[in-house]
């Protein structure tokens, strides 16, 4: 961020940005896992995880597609899905660094009663994340995946 001190203004240093890299990798690798994996056994408890990684309008939008999407047809079809998050990097770091984007790669293995088959599929993703520092947390505010190809 920048800082006023006596008519000085100051930018967070690149040391401050570095101590931060770690933390916000992290979080945007755990809260991607949670908020892409959900059984359709337990979705009460999948959604909970989810919106715990979540904050300001995102949080709606994240329980708007829970609530109409996934739990409608997820006990249907018996689906489960569970996300694995293999690789995170920096994008950009807001000037204030209270905003990072981040970009994930990873992988979905999902399973359903209409595939005829109790083996998994796997999709290979990647997502656009912008993570949010919120009262010492970093929490998801949005995020995008990425076109395939």
């Amino acid at each position: 961020g920048v800082y006023d001190s006596h008519g000085v203004w100051w930018a967070r240093s690149s040391a401050s940005v570095a101590d931060e890299r770690g933390p916000v990798l992290s979080a945007a690798k755990t809260c991607m896992a949670a908020m892409n994996t959900y059984d359709y056994r337990k979705l009460a408890q999948s959604e909970a995880n989810g919106l715990a990684c979540t904050t300001g309008t995102f949080t709606g939008q994240y329980k708007q597609a829970f609530e109409k999407l996934i739990k409608p047809q997820a006990a249907k079809v018996q689906f489960t899905q569970t996300a694995q998050i293999n690789n995170a990097g920096i994008e950009s770091v807001s000037g204030n660094g209270d905003q990072w984007v981040v970009l994930v790669f990873g992988q979905l293995s999902t399973t359903n009663s209409q595939t005829g088959t109790s083996a998994p599929t796997l999709t290979p993703f990647s997502a656009r994340v912008t993570m949010q520092h919120v009262r010492d947390k970093w929490l998801v505010a949005n995020y995008q995946y990425a076109p395939t190809s």
